[in-house]
Protein backbone atom coordinates (compact mmCIF):
# COMPACT_ATOMS: atom_id res chain seq x y z
CA UNK A 1 0.00 0.00 0.00
CA UNK A 2 1.47 3.43 -0.72
CA UNK A 3 2.66 5.59 1.89
CA UNK A 4 0.34 8.41 3.17
CA UNK A 5 2.75 9.24 6.29
CA UNK A 6 6.63 8.71 6.75
CA UNK A 7 8.24 5.19 6.78
CA UNK A 8 10.53 3.81 8.64
CA UNK A 9 13.43 2.79 5.72
CA UNK A 10 16.88 2.10 6.79
CA UNK A 11 20.16 1.19 4.83
CA UNK A 12 21.31 -2.07 5.82
CA UNK A 13 24.74 -1.65 7.64
CA UNK A 14 27.67 -1.87 5.22
CA UNK A 15 28.01 0.62 2.20
CA UNK A 16 26.95 4.10 3.36
CA UNK A 17 24.15 5.34 0.71
CA UNK A 18 25.35 8.48 -1.28
CA UNK A 19 23.04 11.27 -1.55
CA UNK A 20 21.73 12.63 -5.10
CA UNK A 21 19.25 15.32 -6.08
CA UNK A 22 15.98 14.61 -6.97
CA UNK A 23 14.01 17.19 -8.71
CA UNK A 24 10.17 16.77 -8.05
CA UNK A 25 7.63 16.60 -11.17
CA UNK A 26 4.88 18.92 -9.91
CA UNK A 27 1.65 17.39 -8.44
CA UNK A 28 3.69 15.45 -5.91
CA UNK A 29 4.11 14.69 -2.27
CA UNK A 30 7.11 12.16 -1.11
CA UNK A 31 7.71 10.92 1.89
CA UNK A 32 10.41 10.18 3.93
CA UNK A 33 11.14 6.47 3.58
CA UNK A 34 9.55 6.40 -0.43
CA UNK A 35 10.89 4.93 -3.16
CA UNK A 36 11.72 7.81 -5.59
CA UNK A 37 11.49 7.30 -9.12
CA UNK A 38 12.79 8.99 -12.21
CA UNK A 39 10.04 8.86 -14.49
CA UNK A 40 12.02 9.21 -17.86
CA UNK A 41 9.43 10.72 -20.10
CA UNK A 42 9.94 14.18 -18.02
CA UNK A 43 13.20 13.90 -16.45
CA UNK A 44 11.50 14.64 -12.89
CA UNK A 45 11.80 12.37 -9.73
CA UNK A 46 8.26 11.39 -8.35
CA UNK A 47 6.97 8.50 -5.54
CA UNK A 48 7.67 5.38 -7.20
CA UNK A 49 3.93 4.17 -9.12
CA UNK A 50 3.18 1.18 -10.90
CA UNK A 51 4.32 1.89 -14.78
CA UNK A 52 6.98 1.43 -17.00
CA UNK A 53 9.47 3.65 -18.12
CA UNK A 54 10.88 4.97 -14.45
CA UNK A 55 14.55 4.45 -12.80
CA UNK A 56 15.00 4.20 -9.36
CA UNK A 57 16.68 6.62 -7.68
CA UNK A 58 16.84 5.40 -4.01
CA UNK A 59 14.99 6.87 -0.93
CA UNK A 60 13.32 9.97 0.47
CA UNK A 61 15.36 11.65 2.69
CA UNK A 62 12.63 13.74 3.77
CA UNK A 63 8.83 14.62 2.98
CA UNK A 64 8.12 17.34 0.99
CA UNK A 65 4.91 18.43 -1.01
CA UNK A 66 5.40 19.82 -4.47
CA UNK A 67 1.74 20.25 -5.18
CA UNK A 68 -0.84 23.09 -5.10
CA UNK A 69 -0.65 22.17 -1.37
CA UNK A 70 2.81 22.89 -0.71
CA UNK A 71 4.03 26.31 1.45
CA UNK A 72 7.85 25.97 -0.35
CA UNK A 73 8.97 28.50 -2.72
CA UNK A 74 8.54 27.10 -5.98
CA UNK A 75 6.05 24.36 -5.02
CA UNK A 76 3.37 22.81 -7.57
CA UNK A 77 6.15 23.44 -10.75
CA UNK A 78 8.39 20.61 -12.04
CA UNK A 79 11.64 20.62 -11.08
CA UNK A 80 10.51 23.58 -8.24
CA UNK A 81 11.79 21.38 -5.14
CA UNK A 82 14.46 19.39 -4.70
CA UNK A 83 13.94 16.04 -2.67
CA UNK A 84 17.33 14.31 -1.15
CA UNK A 85 17.34 11.14 -1.88
CA UNK A 86 19.25 8.34 -0.53
CA UNK A 87 20.88 6.05 -3.10
CA UNK A 88 23.02 3.19 -3.88
CA UNK A 89 23.26 0.44 -1.52
CA UNK A 90 20.47 -1.71 0.72
CA UNK A 91 17.41 0.08 1.79
CA UNK A 92 14.46 -1.66 3.89
CA UNK A 93 12.48 -3.66 4.75
CA UNK A 94 9.67 -2.14 2.26
CA UNK A 95 6.13 -4.18 2.17
CA UNK A 96 6.00 -7.03 0.11
CA UNK A 97 3.29 -7.93 -3.08
CA UNK A 98 0.56 -10.15 -1.93
CA UNK A 99 1.04 -13.79 -3.53
CA UNK A 100 1.27 -14.86 -6.62
CA UNK A 101 3.50 -12.03 -6.51
CA UNK A 102 5.55 -12.31 -3.74
CA UNK A 103 9.24 -11.34 -3.02
CA UNK A 104 10.26 -15.09 -1.39
CA UNK A 105 13.74 -15.37 0.29
CA UNK A 106 14.27 -17.86 -2.91
CA UNK A 107 14.23 -14.76 -4.74
CA UNK A 108 17.81 -13.09 -3.18
CA UNK A 109 20.13 -11.61 -5.68
CA UNK A 110 16.98 -11.24 -8.25
CA UNK A 111 15.55 -8.50 -9.78
CA UNK A 112 12.30 -7.21 -7.78
CA UNK A 113 9.75 -4.16 -9.50
CA UNK A 114 7.95 -1.35 -8.38
CA UNK A 115 4.20 -1.46 -6.68
CA UNK A 116 4.30 1.62 -5.46
CA UNK A 117 6.48 3.68 -2.74
CA UNK A 118 6.39 1.60 -0.30
CA UNK A 119 5.98 -1.95 -1.84
CA UNK A 120 7.78 -4.38 -4.41
CA UNK A 121 6.80 -7.33 -6.53
CA UNK A 122 8.18 -10.03 -8.61
CA UNK A 123 5.80 -9.29 -11.48
CA UNK A 124 7.69 -7.19 -13.69
CA UNK A 125 4.77 -6.82 -16.73
CA UNK A 126 3.78 -3.11 -16.20
CA UNK A 127 6.17 -2.29 -13.66
CA UNK A 128 9.98 -0.72 -13.49
CA UNK A 129 12.78 -1.88 -11.73
CA UNK A 130 12.92 -1.27 -8.36
CA UNK A 131 16.70 -2.81 -7.54
CA UNK A 132 17.60 -6.48 -6.47
CA UNK A 133 16.33 -8.56 -3.70
CA UNK A 134 19.15 -8.54 -0.74
CA UNK A 135 16.87 -10.59 1.51
CA UNK A 136 13.07 -11.26 2.56
CA UNK A 137 12.45 -10.93 6.06
CA UNK A 138 9.24 -11.13 8.65
CA UNK A 139 9.43 -7.25 8.38
CA UNK A 140 9.61 -7.10 4.86
CA UNK A 141 11.60 -6.85 1.90
CA UNK A 142 15.53 -5.25 1.66
CA UNK A 143 16.39 -4.11 -2.00
CA UNK A 144 19.68 -2.79 -2.93
CA UNK A 145 18.81 0.70 -5.29
CA UNK A 146 21.79 2.09 -7.25
CA UNK A 147 20.61 3.99 -10.73
CA UNK A 148 24.73 3.95 -11.50
CA UNK A 149 24.24 0.60 -11.70
CA UNK A 150 21.26 -0.30 -12.79
CA UNK A 151 20.01 -3.97 -13.77
CA UNK A 152 17.46 -2.67 -16.49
Amino acid sequence: MALTAPANIAAKVGKKPAMIDGKLEAGYKTYAGAIVVLRQASGYALPGYAGTGCIALGVAEKTLDNTSAGTLPGANTNGGLVMPVKSGTTFGPFQNAGAPNAVAVTDRTKICYILDDATVTMESSGHSVAGVVEDVTTEGVWVTIDPSGRQS
